[in-house]
């Protein structure tokens, strides 16, 4: 069975770097960025084939993201790694592969 990985914001740099890593890993990624003045897909661009979908009619939200996460834990759903060490495999595989 194929992993797959869901990143918000793919578009910055964090999320452009994790998606690519994942992709190469063998991952189907699928990625969220927020709405913003301009549609900037520079990082992701050499990612992706066909096209993205932006969809106005959906809010944003991202303050809410970032100040409630009570609704998705009530579906169940729970990080199977913790953040700090999500931070700390990312920056380390990072360093192995730009040293």
């Amino acid at each position: 069975m194929k992993k797959v990985a869901l990143i918000t914001g793919v578009t910055g740099q964090d999320g452009s770097y994790l998606a690519e890593l994942l992709l190469k890993k063998g991952y189907e990624v699928h990625g969220i960025k927020r709405r913003a003045s301009s549609f900037n897909t520079d990082r992701i661009d050499h990612l992706y084939q066909g096209e993205i979908v932006f969809d106005a009619t959906k809010p944003d939200g991202t303050p809410r993201k970032l100040m409630d996460v009570g609704l998705l834990n009530s579906t169940g759903w729970m990080a199977k790694i913790a953040l700090i060490n999500g931070v700390s495999i990312a920056y380390e595989e990072f360093k192995q592969r730009h040293a």
